[in-house]
């Protein structure tokens, strides 16, 4: 079951509730919850982590802003020093820098703006020339590394 109202959307497990919750509901919530019911009672309420109202563009916009002048060095310095697959490199990065919007509240996908602003600038290397990817087969997969051509030999 869920919650919703305005861009509240919260999930009523049968142990918790948890989703997104807007700054100006929670006390509203919070009261409701703290008179309790015939099958329920508040333990406790905790706010988690800071979740933005970005549309997707903005996201985009966010990840420019404040990792676009270090993504190119830190994507090299990946690929220079782990033996990893492409995506799961890039899938890393794009974690590490993922935040929680309203839109992508759990995690990345390879359609999220993290994932998409990390792998931009991986092709935006290669396409300069500065990583070369290699394609190994394995089995039915092909497997692609990356290596920066710094470290070519």
């Amino acid at each position: 079951m869920y919650l919703v109202k305005g861009k509240t959307h919260l999930y009523v497990h049968p142990m918790e509730i948890s989703g997104y919750c807007e700054t100006l509901h929670i006390p509203q919530i919070t009261a409701i919850l703290k008179k309790g019911g015939r099958t329920f009672r508040l333990v406790k309420d905790t706010i988690a982590e800071e979740v933005y109202s970005f549309t997707n563009e903005e996201e985009m916009e966010y990840y420019r802003a404040r990792y676009g002048t270090c993504i190119h060095r830190n994507i090299l310095d990946a690929f220079s020093n782990r033996r990893a697959g492409k995506e799961d490199i890039l899938s890393m990065m794009a974690s590490r820098i993922n935040v929680a919007t309203t839109l992508h509240l759990h995690g990345i996908g390879y359609d999220s703006p993290a994932y998409r602003f990390v792998h931009e600038a991986y092709d935006r290397l290669v396409n300069n020339g500065k990583l070369k990817e290699n394609v190994r087969e394995i089995g039915c997969c092909n497997i692609i590394m990356a290596i920066s051509n710094t470290n070519a030999i």
